[in-house]
Parts: structure tokens; sequence; C-alpha cells
């Protein structure tokens, strides 16, 4: 129930960040209203406390997250980074936003005067990530510890993930555009091809194919925690598989097992994605 409750203020968050941050600031910013837009990455997403760095007994509860997406703007896309801080009862935007692999920074504004900064760092502790670092707020500086809410990638943001992967790196995507039904293709470099990939992971997010691809790409991507996220089991069960070496080199409280059954296995895995021209 907890956990339950927990991945429905991650979503309302997610929502919030979106819509109050995305929508009207960054309309009211770029001068124009109904932007289209797009989750590009996703960085800090959680709740937790700020506690006050000359004296422990001074916290206060925190809820933050930190987006990167792509808007149109008319024929035209551009990448912006926005977020919210909430602590206490008083909410703050976040600009300035720097997503890196497995850290975020930023200044903190209050309507348009800079208020602070943060800068945290993301950590697994068992099962759970969590980000800690330090914020400066009103002129007081505060340690903060914000557990990572789950979530996950969308199908269709999967499926886009894919199509850009297999894009780049059309070799990887040869035998998945081959086994994608009656709407199989030949060529990856196509555009049109690549289009029914995304189609067809869309449809079929769990299929080991696009699960395998999408988890190429996400190597690539650690500074998404979508990506962390969609890597983070398999890679604690198979640490020596190429999708994973980055990932557990950032990392390593994760990825521990007997790499004897670990490499077995990934052979098996990787031997599979190459292979199968299965739909199933």
């Amino acid at each position: 129930m907890k956990n339950n409750k927990f991945s429905k203020i991650t979503i309302a968050l997610a929502i919030l960040v979106t819509a109050a941050i995305i929508t009207p600031v960054l309309a009211h910013e770029l001068g124009t209203q109904g932007l289209e837009h797009r989750i590009k990455k996703i960085g800090v997403l959680g709740r937790g406390i700020a506690v006050s760095a000359t004296d422990p007994s001074n916290f206060e509860y925190i809820r933050i997250g930190v987006a990167r997406v792509t808007v149109n703007l008319g024929n035209q896309t551009t990448d912006v980074s926005a977020g919210l801080l909430q602590m206490g009862n008083t909410t703050y935007k976040l600009r300035n936003i720097t997503i890196g692999n497995g850290t975020v920074s930023g200044n903190i504004f209050s309507n348009d005067t800079q208020v602070g900064s943060f800068s945290v760092t993301a950590k697994f502790k068992g099962e759970h990530e969590v980000w800690f670092g330090t914020m400066s707020l009103n002129g007081e500086n505060w340690n903060v510890y914000i557990l990572q809410g789950e979530r996950l990638f969308k199908a269709s943001e999967k499926a886009e993930k894919i199509e850009e992967f297999c894009e780049e790196h059309p070799d990887r995507c040869t035998n998945l555009a081959r086994g994608i039904g009656p709407r199989f293709c030949e060529k990856v470099e196509d555009e049109s091809c690549r289009e029914k990939i995304h189609e067809f992971c869309e449809q079929n997010p769990n299929d080991s194919r696009c699960v395998a691809i999408a988890q190429y790409s996400c190597r690539e991507h650690l500074d998404d925690s979508r990506c962390q996220m969609e890597l983070k089991d398999y890679c604690e069960d198979h640490p020596t598989d190429e999708r994973c070496i980055a990932f557990c080199q950032k990392f390593p409280d994760v990825c521990e097992g007997e790499e004897e059954t670990t490499t077995t296995t990934s052979s098996t895995t990787t031997t599979t994605v190459n292979n199968t021209n299965s739909t199933g």
C-alpha cells in the first residue's frame, strides 16, 4: 500500500512538473502558447527531506521534479530543462538546470528572483535510488536526501528511444526489423522501416527484442532516470553483459553476483536477441 501511494505521488509530481512548469512557464519564457512537448529525459523525481547544515533538528519535507523536454515551436524543436521544488508549503521553480550522468544541479527561483541553488548525486542503496547533496535556499544551507520515484518508460517513450537508437545503429536492429510480423522491413536505414519498428515496439513494449534494444539505447543515456530503472534489474543479474558495463561502473553496488553464472546467462540472452526472428 505504501509503495502504491508513493507511486501515485510520483505520478502526480511528474504531472505537476509538466503541467505547472513546461506548459505555462516555458510558454511565457519562449513567448508562445499551446506548446507541444515530449519528455526527453527525467533527472531527479521524488520526495525526501532537507536537513539544516548547522542544526540536524531543523528539517523540512521536500518534493522535487526535474525533466528535459523537447518543445515544438512551429517547424522547429528545441530542448529545454524545467523543474519544480516544493519545500514545506512553498513551491519554487528550477532553472539553469544541468542533468549529468547521475547528477543534477541548478538554480532555485521564487517568481523571477533567484533565491538559491542545489546539486545532487544519485546512489543506489539496496533496491532504492537515493539522491543526496546540498542546497542553499533563502540564505540557509541544507543537506538533501531524495528517494527517487520509479517513473518507468511509457510504451510510446520506449518506442521513441528504440527508433532513435536504430537510426544511429541500424546494424543492431536488422533482425528486429525482419521479425515484426507482416509489416517487416529490410533496410533499417530507411525512415519508413524505423517507423514500423516504432509502431511494433509501442504496441509490444515487453517483446524481448524491443526490451533488448531499449537497454542498448539506455547504456548511452544513464543521465535519464528512466534508463537507470530500465537497466537496474537486468544488470543486477547480468553485470558482465555489454549493456550493463557503463551502468555497473556508475552503480557498482547494484551489480553484485556470481560472475560465472551471469556471463553464461548474458551470452545466451545476446544470442537470442541477435538471432531470433519470432514475434513472441
